[in-house]
């Protein structure tokens, strides 16, 4: 199930709250991007990368295959929603950035088609240097008023208190 492998890739963060990053107006301009503006001595927008939501998709999808193993509060029609979800998002970034590695082929004995060599060399950014620059953007605590709907106010705050007077 390659569950370490998961572990050591996401030990260095918590989907949500370590993948939320402040990025400035001038990045969401160059990015073409609008986004949520912060509310703290920083400013800038709330904003993540792409390759933390698409780890996240990669991830609910496989929980979804070894679903016995992963407790779920969602039904399974929510769930195949959001499996669809992350593979045709997946299909799309495939197509966008389609990796051009050369796959070659050998004979296996006893087996009349080519059999793939999966040992392929990838050109790969640096995983570390791609956190410790993520790291450097964090948001430490989205909770509060840095994060403020327009019109329903400061909703991390209400949906905590809401929680708390429920138990």
């Amino acid at each position: 199930m390659f569950v370490s492998s998961w572990s050591t890739l996401t030990s260095h963060f918590n989907f949500f709250q370590d993948t939320t990053l402040q990025f400035s107006d001038d990045e969401l301009h160059d990015a073409n991007r609008m986004g949520i503006p912060l509310n703290d001595e920083k400013g800038g927008y709330l904003a993540t990368i792409d390759v933390f939501v698409e780890l996240h998709f990669l991830n609910v999808i496989r929980e979804q295959v070894y679903r016995p193993y992963y407790h779920t509060k969602h039904s399974i029609e929510e769930q195949l929603m959001h499996v669809d979800h992350c593979i045709d998002t997946l299909r799309q970034t495939l197509v966008c950035h389609g990796d051009d590695a050369i796959l070659s082929y050998s004979w296996k004995p006893n087996y009349q088609w080519p059999w793939p060599s999966f040992t392929i060399d990838h050109e790969c950014r640096n995983w570390d240097t791609l956190l410790n620059w993520a790291a450097e953007r964090r948001i430490l605590n989205v909770k509060g008023p840095i994060l403020t709907h327009p019109t329903l106010g400061n909703l991390c705050t209400r949906r905590l208190s809401i929680r708390l007077s429920l138990k």
